[in-house]
């Protein structure tokens, strides 16, 4: 039996939709370590017992999350980027998400991936006008565009995947071997040493 070779467009829209992917699952754990968590009182406990694996685990997932979200809004036309998925510039708010995408290409090359001298004592993000939630509504569009086009052309959405579950029992493994002494700090979850135990 033999498999049908992808072409070189489905093989482009396949790595959308897996650059996609990698984005939604690095911003996952990075706003899962870093965010308003649900949970966040047993997260940073947990994290307080591995604080340097944690301390690069936190970084790596921003880093990957900006690097592979910000890769498909590459201007330039042999990259692999969201404009070539056929029919997704026709989607009605494009232009602005293609806008802010460049933003965002524009601020991973300066701080993430050439580190310019000139920025060193900046906030380029703030200057740029990127926060949490305007890098999620320009990964939540993505997808969403991605999602419309892909529907149009009978192909895949990409997959409602998380790694939100696999982090938490990983966090409640860690804190069910380390069980919490008698009194704790409210804040950190470590032993409050103000009060007897």
């Amino acid at each position: 039996m033999t498999t049908k070779k992808p072409t070189a467009e489905e093989g482009v829209i396949n790595d959308v939709r897996r650059t996609l992917v990698q984005a939604k699952l690095c911003r996952e754990v990075w706003w899962t370590i870093n965010g308003e968590h649900r949970q966040r009182l047993d997260i940073v406990r947990a994290l307080n017992f591995y604080v340097n694996f944690f301390g690069v685990i936190g970084p790596a997932a921003w880093v990957a999350y900006i690097t592979n979200l910000s890769s498909l809004f590459d201007a330039n036309p042999k990259s692999i980027a969201l404009r070539r998925v056929p029919g997704i510039e026709d989607e009605p708010g494009y232009p602005a998400l293609w806008e802010k995408g460049r933003v965002l290409f524009r601020y991973r090359s300066k701080v993430i991936a050439h580190r310019d001298e000139k920025l060193v004592n900046r906030n380029f993000a703030a200057e740029s006008k990127l926060t949490p939630d305007s890098l999620k509504w320009i990964l939540d569009t993505s997808c969403q565009y991605f999602d419309a086009a892909a529907s149009r052309l009978n192909l895949a959405p990409v997959p409602p995947l998380s790694c939100e579950s696999d982090f938490l029992l990983l966090v409640d493994d860690i804190n069910r071997r380390f069980p919490r002494p008698k009194s704790t700090n409210a804040v950190t979850g470590l032993p409050d040493l103000n009060r007897p135990g």
